[in-house]
């Protein structure tokens, strides 16, 4: 069978046609070596650090505190670290427009110390950060199209005061499983009950937390004779699937077996184990397993 050029032209054409829209689709295209989406798709925090490799500038308020500093630099290690690129940091008043509108940004701190947030939360939709909301030591992390520039991106790491900043960093280097435009809390409530009168102690959290959820929990004893608390997963005849009670109590193993993960979130680790909600609220692993943080 012999094709002719032009009909062979025509299907080099469809094929490269339906290439670029499965690109577009997919997500990340290339221009110029910088990895970007189409203005038209809305971006999620897994994009990040990806579209931030080159062309980043990280803006801090002009009296940013010791805290806010500190979670700029530590952006700053990260992304060297995770994509080579070392993006400089500058305060809301050495900014210029041109540089607004040429960069990938990344703003960290408070509408009241930072005015360069304070200009994004009057041009976009983006979850307003104040003293009061989302509350002491809450933040919110949120990433979104540059208003200057469509196609361009923006990381928002904001905090009601330095502790709801320094937790948004914290996850800001945890965001590969969060498909969400953005997060916010962290939230707790959970109230212990008041023990009996003459009555000491509470049981141990670990073990609760471990036998609520269907596990085994088992005290072994060590070849120092101290003991240790394991909560079994599974349990095979050639083996079996566990982690130190402590350990999986605080997000450092067995992630697949936590209530977030068994109730589709995603487990975070901050100051202590928490779990992204679908919803984008931030629960503390503990209080969200007993119903404390919906």
């Amino acid at each position: 069978m012999v094709v002719s050029y032009g009909a062979a032209m025509r299907r080099l054409t469809l094929v490269i046609a339906v290439a670029c829209l499965a690109a577009i689709f997919l997500g990340c295209i290339e221009q110029d070596g910088e990895k970007v989406k189409p203005a038209e798709t809305e971006l999620v925090l897994s994009d990040y650090p990806e579209l931030f490799e080159k062309d980043v500038i990280i803006v801090i308020g002009n009296n940013a505190s010791g805290m806010e500093i500190e979670g700029a630099d530590a952006i700053v290690e990260n992304l060297f670290n995770l994509t080579g690129n070392m993006p400089v940091i500058k305060t809301d008043d050495e900014i210029t427009q041109d540089e607004l509108a040429g960069h990938n940004l990344i703003l960290v701190g408070g509408a009241d110390s930072n005015e360069v947030l304070r200009a994004v939360y009057n041009m976009t939709d983006a979850m307003r950060v104040t003293d009061e909301y989302p509350g002491a030591g809450k933040g919110v992390l949120e990433i979104l199209r540059s208003p200057w520039d469509p196609e361009k991106a923006m990381l928002l790491v904001a905090g009601s005061d330095d502790t709801g900043v320094d937790i948004m960093e914290q996850i800001s280097t945890q965001t590969k499983k969060i498909h969400l435009k953005r997060v916010y809390g962290p939230y707790a409530g959970y109230k212990p009950p008041e023990l009996p009168l003459g009555m000491e102690g509470l049981p141990d959290p670990s073990a609760v937390y471990c036998i609520n959820l269907g596990y085994k929990y088992k005290i072994r004893t060590l070849s120092d004779g101290s003991q240790i608390g394991y909560c079994v997963f599974e349990d095979f005849i050639f083996g079996r699937k566990e982690c130190p009670a402590w350990d999986f109590y605080n997000g450092l193993c067995g992630e697949e077996y936590t209530y977030c993960s068994k109730t589709g979130g995603v487990l975070i680790k901050i100051n202590e184990a928490a779990c992204v909600l679908p919803s984008g609220k931030i629960c503390y692993e503990w209080d969200y397993s007993q119903g404390a943080c919906r």
